[in-house]
């Protein structure tokens, strides 16, 4: 009697264009500063600086499971105003 065939291990996922834009040795795009310095990953201690370029699944797992706060960096919250303006500005022309 034969044994029953094993699945085959799923092929891992393709890096899609946007994740290769994240990728951490790249340098930051020129429109925006290069990220401020911020603790490692790690203990209750931490603080976690969200910039919107170099959060990694350590900062989450950091946050998720270690109790890391998380703060959001002054810049980054301007740079979410102002996306949000643009969207209110075209909503309210009816694009």
């Amino acid at each position: 009697m034969t044994e029953p065939a094993q699945p085959s291990q799923p092929a891992p996922p393709a890096r899609s264009r946007r994740s290769a834009e994240f990728a951490p040795d790249r340098p930051p795009a020129p429109d925006r500063p290069p990220a401020p310095e911020r603790p490692p990953a790690g203990g209750a201690a931490a603080v976690l600086v969200l910039t919107g370029a170099d959060l990694t699944i350590a900062d989450v797992e950091a946050v998720a499971r270690q109790g890391a706060r998380a703060t959001l960096d002054p810049d980054a919250r301007a740079r979410m105003q102002e996306a949000r303006e643009v969207v209110e500005r075209l909503v309210a022309d009816g694009a």
